[in-house]
């Protein structure tokens, strides 16, 4: 394996073997061992309960409980030596982590490039990406086309999975605690595994800081260059990211719809919407919210004047400004054949942070976390747009 320079100062590791897990992303209150030295640490190292010595089956338990389509990425973990207790170096390639979280334990993928940016020592970016809903970390990892962003840039890339949650209508399925959460899952169920004292719905907010915390611990991180990003479900709860924790992201970008509701981000950084103008859901929203006299669409607008003619999107235009304190009518746009990208820089009084937000419709595109050419797996739009490419892009031209 090849392993990342380690890092001693700023940072303070944190070895937390787990015992068990269940899935998709909580455990019961297992028993752990906090390591003190992470620089020797073992994944298969005994851990201590009480006067009782635990066989070194913590990889099998853990794998046993996860989804069967997410087993594979940490069966390459595990074969590689890279499922390994929080606060460990990472090294190249693909490594899974769990970290207890208010007494439950959650779970991600880290990819680290075999790219001289990240293996020579310095600080490089770091993105981590949250899945939609009844996704999980394990198959953005593969699929999303992240893997070669990365190579090809030389930045570090996180994978977390959420927490499974029953539906209004019965079903089980992942969700991120975004805002409205609990307008769409039935408040009266909690699993059974749900450890006493611990959150329901689970913070993710917090899961979230301490993935940062873990993977500055065991990577050369430019904590300046911290971003995040989502899709669906997934894209919502960057928003509330952005919101709440824009004193350390720099900036977010997501495959979803703006705000439904205004808020307030306490830092106002850099964010970058895109929406397919064949999104299911998209489409549904404006209908379901026509004005007067208007007919229903087939499509997403893809003109400006027409895209917010309707009530849906025009709110959503008013609700994204303001949450990230712009002036909602003061914008830009570009148009071609496949795209609309619209542009908000002017701040309201108050905001002297620079920030900017962008929204791209992008035609012929579905709900889907797009994918264009030249990546492992083929395009999943006609228009062979690529999410990741322009997510790094406007990545990388943001920092703190």
């Amino acid at each position: 394996m090849h392993a990342l320079p380690a890092r001693l100062s700023r940072h303070r590791y944190r070895a937390i073997i787990a015992l068990c897990v269940f899935a998709p992303a909580v455990s019961s209150g297992c028993a752990r061992s906090d390591l003190t030295d992470p620089d020797t640490a073992s994944p298969e190292q005994p851990d201590r309960v009480g006067a009782a010595l635990v066989a070194p089956s913590w990889p099998a338990t853990i794998i046993a409980s996860l989804p069967p389509a997410a087993r594979p990425v940490w069966e390459a973990c595990r074969a590689a030596g890279t499922l390994r207790p929080a606060g460990v170096p990472f090294v190249v390639g693909v490594n899974c982590r769990i970290i207890r979280v208010d007494g439950v334990d959650r779970r991600y993928v880290v990819h680290v490039p075999n790219h001289p940016n990240v293996t020579s020592g310095a600080d490089v970016p770091l993105v981590v990406m949250y899945h939609g809903t009844a996704q999980d970390g394990e198959h953005f990892y593969e699929e999303s086309a992240w893997q070669e962003e990365a190579d090809a840039n030389g930045f570090i890339f996180a994978f977390p999975s959420a927490a499974t949650y029953r539906l209004l209508d019965g079903t089980l399925a992942t969700k991120w605690n975004a805002y409205g959460l609990g307008e769409v899952i039935d408040s009266t169920w909690v699993p059974p595994a749900l450890p006493v004292g611990a959150p329901w719905p689970l913070d993710d907010i917090t899961f979230t800081n301490e993935l940062l915390d873990d993977i500055e611990a065991g990577a050369n991180i430019d904590v300046r260059r911290e971003h995040v990003s989502g899709f669906s479900n997934g894209g919502s709860f960057v928003g509330r990211i952005a919101v709440e924790l824009g004193s350390r992201i720099a900036s977010a970008a997501a495959v979803t719809n703006p705000f439904p509701v205004a808020y307030l981000a306490a830092t106002p950084i850099p964010f970058q919407y895109v929406l397919g103008n064949r999104d299911a859901n998209a489409i549904d929203a404006i209908n379901r919210n026509l004005l007067p006299g208007q007919a229903s669409v087939v499509t997403v607008p893809m003109d400006p004047a027409m895209l917010f003619s309707h009530f849906d999107p025009d709110t959503r235009r008013i609700n994204m400004a303001n949450t990230f304190q712009l002036d909602p009518a003061a914008w830009t746009s570009t148009q071609s054949l496949t795209a609309t990208g619209m542009v908000w820089q002017t701040p309201q009084a108050g905001n002297l942070t620079g920030n900017e937000v962008e929204w791209w419709i992008i035609r012929g595109m579905e709900h889907e976390y797009a994918r264009g050419p030249g990546r492992r797996y083929p395009p999943n739009n006609p228009g062979g747009f690529d999410a990741p490419h322009l997510f790094w892009s406007w990545f990388a031209t943001h920092t703190k």
